[in-house]
């Protein structure tokens, strides 16, 4: 593949994101994602609405590629640029071209054929709308947009559903105040998908539950052979931890308040049997600024306190100088 369709592709590709937005360039398709599951051998027929909300005709192409995990934050890589095989092969769209009026929709039918021979766990490609025709040497050439659905495959028979936590923490590990983030990430080590589910429980010194957070509220998938980061955050609604002056510290430190040491507990479930991995991590909450005030402000009480004591037992002193009045003491003899 040269330059010049690398870029086009990549241009394209830009558009495509991840997919679940369900819209580009004004085109739009329903449903977003497949989730199939098919024997060895087996045909499903499904189909996929493509709906025109430009003011223009449009004519579609339709494509397949296969794609993987890429990087941990769960969007796809598609391989449009390797031989079309696996479940890209299988695919079989029942309209090759297409075109749209404006404000006009349409349904294409399409077919998996999973081979007999097709290995168990899950297979993974995209069904593609482009404004491009495919070239015959099977590549991508003039791609202006391309618009596509994930199609989740998961072929019966061996499936091995396995996982591992391979990080849970916080950095740093110590804090003056809320928002506490947290970096949970799952391997899968399985041949097949599947989407965590389950909690995060952070307890205080004294074992009391202070908040539960969902881990996968999303219900973000993980693929065979990948690692998935999910971004937690213990927070309150007003949270900022933006940094500033030693005041806005303050007033954080106050507002987001958090004392102690804590032990954060990932409980993951996964798989169709809700297999459990469990994970635990400590942080300290120690509010320095807020303790720093109180200081002062008990050390200031003190001092008022204690200058109040010297200054009215001056005074006693200067009215006895003066000869003042003095209060009948023990055993004074009074006088006729």
């Amino acid at each position: 593949m040269n330059r010049g369709r690398i870029l086009t592709l990549a241009l394209s590709l830009s558009l495509v994101a991840l997919l679940a937005a369900q819209r580009s360039e004004a085109l739009t398709i329903s449903p977003p994602t497949f989730e199939v599951m098919a024997k060895p051998g087996e045909s499903k027929s499904l189909s996929i609405r493509v709906i025109n909300d430009q003011s223009t005709l449009v004519t579609l192409f339709t494509s397949t590629a296969n794609f993987k995990a890429q990087g941990e934050t769960g969007q796809p890589d598609f391989l449009f640029d390797v031989e079309t095989i696996d479940l890209a092969s299988w695919i079989k769209p029942g309209k090759t071209s297409f075109t749209l009026e404006p404000g006009d929709s349409t349904f294409v039918p399409f077919t998996i054929d999973v081979p007999a021979q097709a290995e168990p766990g899950g297979h993974y490609a995209g069904l593609f709308f482009g404004t491009g025709a495919p070239a015959a040497d099977g590549g991508q050439v003039g791609i202006e947009s391309k618009l596509g659905a994930l199609i989740i495959l998961s072929v019966e028979g061996n499936i091995r559903e396995s996982a591992a936590v391979k990080e849970f923490d916080t950095s740093p590990d110590r804090r003056n105040h809320l928002p506490v983030p947290f970096v949970l990430r799952i391997e899968n080590i399985g041949n097949v998908h599947f989407r965590p589910a389950g909690f995060v429980t952070i307890r205080n010194m004294f074992g009391g539950v202070s908040t539960t957070i969902p881990v996968n509220p999303k219900e973000g998938a993980v693929l065979p052979a990948s690692i998935r980061r999910f971004d937690l955050l213990w927070q309150r609604l007003d949270s900022q931890d933006n940094g500033g002056s030693f005041f806005r510290e303050l007033a954080d430190e106050w507002k987001n308040f958090g004392l102690g040491s804590y032990t954060a507990e990932a409980v993951v479930t996964y798989g169709q049997n809700d297999r459990v991995i469990t994970a635990t991590t400590k942080f300290t909450v120690f509010p320095w600024r807020l303790f720093l005030l109180i200081a002062v402000i008990v050390v200031v009480l003190i001092w008022l306190l204690v200058k109040g004591i010297k200054s009215y037992n001056a005074m006693i002193v200067r009215r006895a100088e003066a000869g003042g009045p003095r209060p009948p003491g023990r055993g004074a003899k009074p006088t006729a």
